[in-house]
């Protein structure tokens, strides 16, 4: 079979219509008028009991669209490793909704706490979790075969 077309032509409506696409991407990323996330909580005091873990981000995965009900909803779901452990064993998930998103701190080197926000959370970060009572094992928000916990507050090293 031959190709019917004119000979130096080919692909060129293609990066065309891919150019296009990517404008199409880059207005919609920045419509300043839909959900916002990162929003960080209005919390003003933060928990000071034993944390329930300490370890290592080792995965981010955000979860983020309008439910039934009809609110846009962000998740977070932090793969964290735990020592001994040298690959992740665990899984906590952050809420980045409205009216309650997950209370996130960040712990500075000389020992102050200042608010932040779950969006600056970043891989290899080490945090602090509490967490609810609400679990899930074998979920997606987890490590294959690992236990995925609701977060009460995490606060970041810096």
């Amino acid at each position: 079979m031959t190709a019917h077309y004119r000979p130096g032509t080919r692909g060129t409506r293609a990066k065309a219509r891919s150019l296009s696409l990517i404008a199409l991407v880059g207005v919609s990323c920045d419509n300043t008028s839909g959900p916002h996330t990162c929003l960080g909580s209005a919390e003003q005091v933060y928990l000071t009991t034993v944390p329930n873990f300490v370890a290592t981000v080792s995965q981010i995965r955000v979860e983020r669209g309008w439910t039934p009900a009809g609110f846009y909803e962000v998740q977070y779901n932090l793969w964290l490793t735990r020592p001994p452990s040298t690959a992740p064993n665990v899984g906590v998930v952050l809420s980045d909704t409205n009216p309650d998103p997950t209370p996130v701190w960040a712990r500075a080197r000389d020992g102050t706490v200042s608010s932040t926000t779950v969006c600056t959370i970043s891989v290899g970060d080490t945090v602090e979790v509490w967490h609810t009572g609400h679990w899930v094992l074998g979920s997606a928000e987890a490590p294959p075969g690992d236990t995925a916990f609701e977060a009460m507050q995490v606060i970041v090293h810096r």
